[in-house]
């Protein structure tokens, strides 16, 4: 996994940047599994350490797409996931927070 908005804030320069998100995308396309997650309704990543601090701090109607590239040859795909990441999070603390039945 390759945090953008924390790798920002490490390297040096901007060709820093890219080289090392050149050699993480050789890398996972090579191992054939690369996902891109996407993030809208966010608008600055400034001040922020990593990208999990960044969505933290989001409106609850943020929307997020996987981009998923897998496979190889004739069994390569791309696969396209829709999300309202914050949403989900709540949805998930609710259910947690539910009785759990007896067996």
């Amino acid at each position: 996994m390759l945090d953008l908005v924390d790798l920002a804030g490490k390297v040096k320069n901007k060709d820093e940047y890219a080289a090392k998100l050149s050699n993480y995308e050789s890398v996972a396309l090579a191992a054939n599994d690369l996902t891109y997650t996407f993030f809208e309704g966010i608008t600055s990543a400034s001040g922020a350490s990593s990208a999990h601090s960044v969505v933290v701090s989001a409106p609850d109607n943020i929307r997020g797409a996987d981009l998923i590239v897998s496979g190889e040859g004739d069994e390569s795909m791309i696969i396209i996931k829709f999300s309202f990441p914050k949403l989900d999070e709540h949805k998930m603390a609710q259910q947690a927070k539910k009785p759990v039945e007896a067996f």
